[in-house]
């Protein structure tokens, strides 16, 4: 608004600058056309006066080549008679001008008449811009005031039409640069009516997708945090795990070579030396299958599978310990479940499911394992009695070294990463998965999408 006031004062200005000397060069214009009159006046009278003289000495001249005898009185009279009588003539004709004959009039009459009609024309311009200028100072204000009310209506249509849709494109660019994603309420810029709400709404829309696209990287954010810190505290305890049997077993073998009290009978520490070094490399083998799964790059090689073979051949490798414990193990399998998945990890995840279900039952208790069809998938279902947990620890049993009854762990073989394990791989292949207590037991369920 300011500055459509200042370019309507500054064309006023200009208006006002152009009129002054529009007066002042038809001022100068007079002057010069007077002076340039009076000099032809000058020179016409100047000629005029040096005609005459040439007449009369032409004329004295005449008469002075003549002899005295031939000088006529008569013819003296009538000469002197004619010149008076031209004079009379010229006397009456600047008095009369009106009735002179166009025919007989001298040149310096005519230079006259020429030069009164300058100073008319002269005269005239002059007038015409006294008028104009008395015009223009008697119309100022009225220009001055349209200039101004033009300024204002121009100011208002640029505030509303265009300036306060940038002013909103502003205020949002500022936004952007300052990481301000923030939900606030939307400007509904279609209903103002706006010139540019087009690119108003074009920038609304890219604040949006800015702020869904921040809360995506805020979350990534935070779920990389959580990785790092469940990577540090899996080293932390995966180098007590190391460091618990191997302190074990070097005091044994330092007790044996040294002959110390009961390490004295060899056979019998040796032995439980080598069932500890048996949980290091077991420990050692699932950290490098657990490295492979935890690699950003790693996707699971899927292929069409029999889950029913897999679990038949999980069973005879299990019987043993089936044995041992007195264990009273009962298996539905479903015949020829084809499933779509990576053979060598789910075979590992449904091994440590097993053999977890067997090490945690109690002796002379059951072990249920079942796989059935159900619309659109297969689940397997593998439930141990005799035992449950406690409600709070089931949300924990698939972090790193967790241990549901760490009581039991010198009776109970295991490195502490088994469900973990289950864990990484059902979910790189997206397989539900859950834990749960029921009335007999403990029941782990696994679901399989059919192949197709």
């Amino acid at each position: 608004m300011l500055f459509c006031i200042l370019l309507s004062l500054c064309l006023y200005q200009v208006i006002y600058f152009l009129l002054s000397n529009y007066d002042k060069e038809h001022h100068g214009h007079s002057i010069h056309s007077k002076e340039l009159q009076t000099t032809q006046d000058a020179v016409a009278n100047t000629k005029a006066a040096q005609n005459k003289s040439e007449q009369n000495k032409a004329f004295s001249g005449s008469l002075s080549n003549l002899p005295p005898s031939s000088i006529d009185i008569q013819l003296l009279y009538t000469a002197l008679n004619h010149v008076l009588h031209h004079d009379q003539e010229a006397k009456e004709n600047a008095q009369s001008p009106s009735h002179v004959n166009s025919k007989n009039e001298s040149p310096l009459h005519s230079e006259q008449q020429a030069s009164q009609t300058v100073n008319s024309d002269v005269t005239k311009q002059e007038d015409k811009s006294k008028s104009l200028a008395e015009i223009f100072k008697q119309l100022a204000p009225h220009i001055a005031l349209t200039m101004l009310t033009v300024s204002l209506l121009g100011s208002f249509i640029y505030t509303t039409l265009i300036a306060k849709p940038f002013h909103y494109m502003s205020e949002t660019l500022r936004e952007i640069m300052n990481l301000d994603f923030s939900d606030k309420p939307s400007t509904n810029i279609q209903k103002e009516n706006y010139g540019l709400e087009t690119l108003a709404v074009g920038a609304q829309q890219i604040v949006k997708r800015l702020h869904e696209t921040n809360k995506d990287l805020r979350n990534e954010l935070k779920r990389e945090q959580e990785l790092e810190r469940s990577r540090k505290e899996f080293m932390s305890m995966l180098s007590h795990e190391l460091k618990t049997p191997i302190t074990a077993v070097m005091g044994q073998l330092d007790g044996m070579i040294h002959g110390i009290g009961a390490y004295k009978d060899r056979d019998k520490y040796l032995k439980r030396s080598y069932e500890m070094m048996q949980d290091i490399n077991n420990l050692t083998e699932e950290m490098s299958e657990l490295s492979k799964i935890q690699n950003p790059q790693f996707k699971p090689n899927l292929q069409v599978i029999c889950l029913s073979n897999i679990l038949e051949d999980i069973m005879k490798k299990v019987d043993y310990f089936v044995n041992v414990k007195q264990l009273n193990v009962q298996s539905n399998i479903k015949p020829d479940v084809q499933i779509l998945a990576d053979h060598k990890f789910i075979q590992t995840a449904i091994f440590n499911i097993v053999s977890n279900a067997i090490n945690y039952t109690i002796d002379h208790q059951h072990v249920y394992i079942k796989l059935y069809e159900k619309p659109n998938a297969y689940a397997l279902e593998v439930l141990n009695t005799g035992t449950q947990i406690e409600e709070e620890k089931l949300a924990h049993l698939f972090e790193p070294f967790y241990r549901a009854n760490p009581s039991k762990h010198g009776l109970v073989h295991g490195s502490g990463l088994g469900l973990y394990i289950v864990k990484q791989i059902l979910d790189k292949h997206q397989f539900p998965y859950g834990i749960q207590n029921t009335p007999q037991g403990v029941k782990c369920s696994i679901v399989f999408p059919k192949a197709l």
